[in-house]
């Protein structure tokens, strides 16, 4: 298992460090006791680096709206005149497009080919140094850890 299939779709391992101390907690532990020694885990410098939540809220109905897709990157390529950007090609199983990624100086663009990620299908297209995007490579942090699935879903495969 590489290290950007570490974690289900790139979120932090900190529910199954709170699985493993339960699992190992005495029995006398009280419930309070026990969300004392999980929120522990957090040190103030890991609490710092994370966005607050956003308290606007979406329905259910916007959420649907969403087209998340898995894909395979199958071609990458440096945009001319942008340090940040590259051209992406990913397989979504019945169509082949073209993304605009801000993940040039973050991973080896000839490393990430093959690897499965999430994307957003049906994001606007848009223009970005010339180059048409359509749809959104999903990454987390600031080290744009590129979203996988753990298990190997086909292309094209519908996020849930």
């Amino acid at each position: 298992m590489n290290s950007q299939q570490s974690s289900l779709i790139g979120l932090p391992n900190q529910p199954m460090i709170a699985m493993m101390q339960m699992q190992t907690r005495p029995e006398t532990e009280t419930e309070a006791e026990v969300a004392d020694t999980t929120n522990e885990s957090h040190s103030e410098s890991e609490m710092t680096d994370i966005d607050p939540l956003t308290d606007e809220r979406i329905d259910f109905e916007e959420f649907e709206k969403l087209d998340l897709r898995v894909a395979e990157i199958i071609e990458t390529e440096p945009i001319e005149d942008a340090d940040k950007l590259a051209r992406v090609v990913v397989d979504l199983g019945i169509e082949q497009r073209q993304l605009v990624a801000g993940i040039r100086q973050l991973h080896d663009l000839d490393d990430i080919v093959g690897e499965t990620v999430v994307v957003v299908a049906n994001l606007e297209k848009a223009e970005i140094f010339g180059v048409e995007s359509n749809g959104m490579l999903l990454a987390a942090g600031a080290d744009a850890d590129l979203l996988t699935t753990r298990e190997d879903a086909e292309p094209g495969t519908s996020i849930q």
